[in-house]
């Protein structure tokens, strides 16, 4: 038997024994996160693909002719910079979706808590 089990024991024969409900989930929060980093990929995604488009351009395949590679080094060169300037982006978008999960969370944690402590000491 461990300490917290030991605790529990002796406070439940000695009549101040009380089992809480868990702290609820707030899908609200929940939803908003999926939904908001859900719509910052999309636009980051379609973003880099329109770049990564103009800069990729097809050549018919009975025409084609042999570019020294300077096509494929022109892609993985934008590729290169879209992550660099879209990776930046992301981090910043991404920070403030979480501050604001973080806070909306929070606030149903906080009303949770209050909620419980007073199922046990009143008021």
């Amino acid at each position: 038997m461990n300490a917290t089990q030991k605790q529990n024991r002796r406070a439940k024969a000695a009549g101040g024994y009380i089992t809480l409900p868990p702290i609820t989930k707030n899908r609200v929060a929940e939803a908003y996160y999926r939904k908001a980093m859900t719509a910052e990929m999309d636009r980051m995604i379609t973003a880099m693909l329109a770049e990564i488009k103009r800069a990729y351009t097809t050549i018919p395949v009975q025409n084609a002719k042999y570019a020294g590679g300077k096509t494929l080094r022109n892609l993985e060169q934008t590729i290169k910079t879209l992550t660099r300037q879209y990776g930046k982006k992301l981090n910043r978008n991404t920070e403030r979706i979480i501050k604001e999960f973080l806070r909306k969370a929070g606030i149903d944690a906080q009303k949770s808590i209050i909620k419980q402590l007073r199922t046990v000491y009143g008021n």
